[in-house]
Formats: C-alpha cells, sequence, structure tokens
C-alpha cells in the first residue's frame, strides 16, 4: 500500500512522495518422505517494511484521448520490522535437551527500487486502470533460506537474524488507480 503527494511539473511528468507499507513473507520446508511423509525442518522469515518514498511518473505516449502510456519510477528507504522462527520437530525425539521451535527479531534497514511501463486508460478524470510490466528491488530482507547458518536449534536461545537478502521480482501486473 502506498500514499503518495503528487505534483505535476508539466504536461508529461508528475512527481511524488510519500508513505509505502510493504509485507514479504519467505518459507522454507524440508520433509522426509520414507516411511511416511513427516516434516522435519521448516524456517519462517517475515518481513514488514514501511517508509518514505520519492518517485515520477512520465507520460511517454499520448494518444489523443483517455490512452496513453507511461512509465513509473519508485525508490524508497524503509524500516524493516523482520523475524524468522525456525521448527525442527524431528530433532526433539533425538536429542532430548534440544527445543523444537527457536525464532529472532530485529528492526533494520531496508531499500526498494521500482520501475514499470504500462499502458493507462482513463475511466474518468480520478479513475484509470492499467496493464503493463513491473520490475521490483528489494534489499536488506530476511530470507527464508539466508536463516540456517545463523540459527542453531542444540543450543537453545541461539538464534539470530540474517537481513542481507536480495530479491527482483519482475512480471505483469493489472491494476485500479484512484487519485483524489
Amino acid at each position: 500500500a502506498e500514499l503518495n503527494l503528487r505534483r505535476r511539473w508539466n504536461e508529461c511528468l508528475t512527481m511524488l512522495a510519500g508513505f509505502r507499507y510493504f509485507e514479504f513473507n519467505d518459507d522454507f520446508l524440508a520433509t522426509a518422505t520414507a516411511p511416511v511423509v513427516e516434516e522435519m525442518y521448516e524456517i519462517d522469515a517475515d518481513n514488514q517494511m514501511y517508509g518514505f518514498q520519492v518517485g515520477g511518473d512520465a507520460e511517454l505516449v499520448n494518444c489523443g484521448g483517455p490512452f496513453h502510456i507511461d512509465s513509473l519510477v519508485r525508490l524508497g528507504v524503509f524500516y524493516n520490522n523482520a523475524d524468522q522462527s525456525t521448527y525442527a520437530p524431528a530433532l526433539t525425539p533425538l536429542i532430548p535437551a534440544t527445543v523444537d521451535r527457536i525464532s529472532a527479531r530485529a528492526d533494520d534497514a531496508a531499500f526498494m527500487a521500482e520501475i514499470g511501463l504500462r499502458g493507462v486508460f482513463e475511466l474518468s478524470n480520478d479513475l484509470s486502470i492499467y496493464g503493463g510490466y513491473h520490475i521490483l528491488w528489494l534489499d536488506g530482507i530476511a530470507l527464508a533460506p539466508d536463516q540456517i547458518p545463523v540459527t542453531d536449534m542444540l543450543a537453545p536461545g541461539s538464534a539470530s537474524l540474517d537481513t542481507g537478502g536480495t530479491l527482483y521480482f519482475h512480471g505483469a501486473t493489472v491494476g485500479l488507480q484512484a487519485s483524489f
């Protein structure tokens, strides 16, 4: 979710600054299949990011009617309230002194960049629909596989959190945009 203040600089360029909330959750699961399917090791990493972003929208092609092609750019620095929970039920029967669940939490900074190209159809002055292609880059996040080396199930209380992960997402998007 995002809430922005926008300023139109000229006929084709609108700059923005605002607040954005982004959540990303990642899971890792290892199972055994003999003699039955049994959960062995599970990690759940959660990132709740919110903070300030700047960016702009540029109208690239105006077809003279309600349809136009534009691009967007967003850059943001975020407060990342991240945590991880590791669950290893297979260890408890093997080593009785171990715990089967351990977790860690950290507050760090994260970075997000987004670029996109989209076709926009204006339904009214305040409402439009769009479709296009976006690329999103997240840096400084907790990923589930990255938590394996920083968590020791054999020593209770010895979990920490690795928030050094980086991800790229890309793909087609569709949406509805309301401006007021």
